[in-house]
């Protein structure tokens, strides 16, 4: 008696949902598992593309693999339905740059993203240059990740306006950049900030702030000056003179776990009502 393949019984929504935590290559291949899955693929809405699904499948250098990363983001992007993206994340791109034509790629795949209205991105980039204007104005956007690998000459947007914006992820920026991005955010509810030097968050209305992470940043701001009406959490990693500038440490509910000359602090935060 031949079994059911109940999994290819159920509707495309419960199936999407079951790829949208594979990885793309991963959920493209799904199109060989029978006629049903032949085209599930295409109306994806969570894109999550990886190089590691490049490398080990064949004994080449890992460096022979970044032509077939590049060909199958660019190619799933042209073949898939002509419908909203959830979630467009690119991982490990920026470690395989090797000229200028990568960043515009990236460039044109972020803007992909705007243009179909997606929610989430998460995106690693070498130059500021090439990341589209438009995404400060992405009125669809809840989240968003900009890993700039190295420090840059920033571009700074020249309009803003990001309503829907909860959750942000920034390397690498100064106290102008942030200012100009913070003060359009009025939903913002996490903020995590690396690598960046001279920052005064002093003067943001910061009225939905939950969460709050700082790594490796020199600060300008001293707590007293922040408004952080509803914040619940500070997660930090620095020196201690960042610290004393921000003026934190006297917080009772502090704890301190040394981690070489650095210091990792978490706290839960209980506001008055």
């Amino acid at each position: 008696m031949a079994s059911t393949d109940w999994i290819s019984k159920l509707p495309d929504s419960v199936l999407h949902h079951i790829m949208s935590f594979m990885k793309a290559k991963a959920a493209v291949r799904t199109c060989v598992l029978s006629k049903r899955w032949r085209h599930l693929w295409a109306s994806l809405q969570h894109l999550h593309f990886d190089f590691t699904e490049f490398e080990g499948i064949q004994k080449l250098p890992w460096l022979e693999h970044v032509p077939k990363y590049r060909k199958f983001i660019s190619r799933m992007l042209q073949e898939r339905d002509n419908i909203d993206v959830h979630t467009f994340d690119i991982q490990n791109f920026s470690e395989f740059y090797d000229d200028d034509d990568d960043d515009e790629r990236g460039g044109e795949w972020v803007t992909y993203a705007i243009h179909h209205k997606a929610r989430v991105i998460h995106f690693d980039i070498n130059l500021w240059s090439n990341l589209p204007q438009s995404i400060y104005t992405c009125t669809s956007l809840e989240e968003l990740h900009v890993d700039m690998v190295d420090p840059a000459p920033i571009i700074y947007p020249a309009s803003v306006s990001l309503p829907r914006l909860r959750s942000l992820d920034l390397t690498f920026v100064d106290h102008q950049f942030l200012k100009l991005v913070l003060l359009q955010c009025p939903a913002l509810e996490s903020l995590s900030l690396s690598d960046c030097n001279g920052i005064d968050l002093s003067g943001i209305p910061f009225q939905k702030l939950r969460k709050l992470n700082v790594s490796c940043c020199t600060m300008l701001s001293a707590a007293e000056e922040l408004s952080l009406p509803s914040l619940e959490s500070f997660m930090y990693v620095g020196s201690m003179s960042t610290l004393r500038v921000m003026g934190i440490e006297s917080i009772p509910s502090l704890t301190y776990a040394p981690v070489s000359s650095r210091i990792v602090i978490g706290f839960p935060l209980i506001c008055p009502q």
